[in-house]
């Protein structure tokens, strides 16, 4: 069909976007469906979790954006699952399964629950100092940075934040970090960078998981990220050239065109499985006598059976 907003046509031996839809339709429609589903309910329970009088400032700051990350992430697959764009959603679901090890991480141990939590925060605010550092211009760093910003193809000149809007947001997370709440968790940070000479991961802190081969072995999802995360980190990477290859019925080389059907299955499953496993992690941390069985009964779990049926790996049912 022709778009008269688009002077260009693609070259349909490359990309038939209504093609690819239509024969995809039944599967899009189902999965997209579910995914909605999921992405709906997870937002109440988002909320019923941030107002629970269980609560903790700070403390349970880090899991509810972990949560709401990976509510995101699955939001944002949904839409381009809609659109027969799986590929482009693999970065999405890579993400939401580092969320979701994160999430399974924290819960493990409620006696390790808040060290592990301010690590989490711990980090973020040395990432956050970091950037400042480099927006500041009498840092050393900062000079580094402006050299490197003006030898920049396209951002050389990009606008950066003034030099007293960066002091004041600097001050305030070095005095977080220098807070009681953070001191322990502050102490271990310094102590393990300087014995390994870089910074480390949050999770390794307090004799953690060194990498996150580990942290997904130690919570026991090593096979997912052995077979499937370094597959999606290829793609992430822009380091994978397999689901561009295939041949014809002939058997002669050919290349997939794009929105091809390959990862629709992959990424609508394991998608699903890392919010519904979430929204069942932190509804049993801050809710534990909501039960989603009854909703994810009537909602859930037979139509996602009948969609994941004839694929050629299979899963675990999702409860």
């Amino acid at each position: 069909m022709k778009n008269d907003n688009m002077p260009t046509e693609p070259n349909e031996r490359v990309l038939n976007r209504e093609l690819q839809k239509v024969k995809n339709q039944i599967f899009l429609i189902d999965s997209c469906s579910l995914l909605q589903e999921l992405v709906n309910y997870a937002t109440h329970a988002f909320l019923r979790c941030a107002s629970s009088p269980n609560y903790q400032k700070d403390i349970d700051l880090p899991i509810l954006l972990l949560y709401l990350h990976t509510i995101e992430m699955t939001d944002g697959i949904e839409v381009l699952i809609s659109q027969s764009c799986a590929t482009p959603a693999i970065p999405l679901v890579r993400s939401s399964f580092e969320a979701f090890l994160s999430i399974e991480f924290l819960v493990e141990d409620e006696c390790n629950y808040k060290k592990r939590s301010l690590a989490w925060l711990n980090d973020y605010v040395h990432n956050r100092l970091s950037l400042y550092q480099s927006l500041n211009p009498s840092s050393e760093k900062g000079k580094e940075f402006l050299e490197i910003k003006r030898k920049d193809k396209i951002a050389s000149d990009i606008l950066l934040p003034s030099i007293d809007v960066v002091e004041i947001a600097e001050k305030n997370l070095v005095n977080f970090l220098k807070s009681d709440e953070m001191r322990e968790v502050e102490e271990a940070f310094r102590i393990s960078k300087k014995s390994k000479k870089s910074r480390p991961s949050w999770f390794s802190l307090f004799n953690g998981p060194s990498t996150m081969q580990k942290l997904a072995q130690h919570v026991k999802y090593g096979i997912e990220y052995e077979i499937l995360y370094r597959q999606w980190s290829q793609i992430s990477h822009a380091h994978d050239i397999s689901r561009f290859i295939g041949k014809t019925i002939e058997g002669e080389s050919a290349i997939f065109g794009l929105r091809n059907q390959q990862f629709l299955p992959e990424v609508f499953t394991f998608s699903s499985i890392f919010l519904l496993n979430s929204t069942r992690l932190l509804l049993k941390k801050f809710r534990p006598s909501e039960d989603i069985k009854t909703w994810y009964s009537r909602e859930i779990r037979s139509k996602y059976m009948e969609l994941i049926k004839n694929l050629e790996f299979r899963v675990r049912d999702l409860r």
